[in-house]
């Protein structure tokens, strides 16, 4: 996640509880696809929807009660996710939560877009797949925390601090095949093509084969 710090000073509107003047940590970001937004989620528990061109607040959302660890545009709506394990999701066009998921334990730390469904994943080393209704269906595999998700028309990608990164099939929800050569936690995953690209806490890139799993390129520095 990106860690920064603001200040709310010549910030959005803040609740009576919130001193002036108090720092806060940003810890996740997301960029809109075709507007110039930029989300924040912070540990003073708010959502801020920012204009990006003029760095001012354009709203803010309430409704976690823990701070807030994952934002996500998707193309309709706002995801997010807390430190006490809540998932929400969020109607740009009204700012108010519509679904609220709860299954994690801990921390959501990722969270993804499936054809309607929602993907998070959590430090309690599991993921989750929501549907419409609220259902959902927990993936175990991971032997620590989950750090990242990535998502293609037919799998789930997820990284993990336990140095791997498991495919899962969209359809079944089952683990496909494991990719296995980091020396350290898996923080980031995306998939392109025929390849999966991954980013570790070992220093390194890296580039996989979808078929296989077999690693092709280590980006080294």
């Amino acid at each position: 996640s990106v860690s920064l710090t603001l200040s709310v000073q010549g910030g959005p509107p803040l609740p009576a509880w919130k001193p002036l003047g108090e720092l806060w940590h940003v810890d996740n970001i997301d960029c809109a696809v075709g507007k110039a937004w930029l989300v924040t989620g912070a540990s003073d528990k708010l959502i801020t929807i920012w204009d990006m061109e003029l760095g001012e607040p354009r709203t803010t959302m309430y409704g976690h009660v823990s701070r807030v660890t994952a934002v996500t545009f998707i193309p309709t709506a706002l995801l997010s996710g807390s430190a006490d394990g809540e998932v929400r999701v969020w109607d740009l066009d009204t700012e108010e939560s519509t679904t609220t998921f709860h299954g994690h334990s801990c921390d959501v730390t990722c969270l993804a877009d499936m054809g309607g469904k929602v993907v998070s994943g959590s430090l309690d080393h599991s993921l989750y797949v929501w549907d419409a209704d609220g259902v959902g269906s927990q993936l175990l595999g991971h032997q620590s925390g989950v750090a990242g998700l990535a998502v293609d028309g037919q799998c789930i990608y997820s990284a993990g601090w336990d140095d791997i990164i498991i495919q899962w099939s969209q359809s079944t929800l089952e683990e496909v095949k494991r990719f296995v050569g980091h020396e350290a936690a898996v923080s980031a995953v995306r998939v392109s093509h025929t390849s999966l690209f991954s980013g570790s806490c070992d220093g390194t890139a890296r580039r996989w084969c979808l078929t296989t799993g077999e690693e092709q390129i280590v980006f080294a520095g």
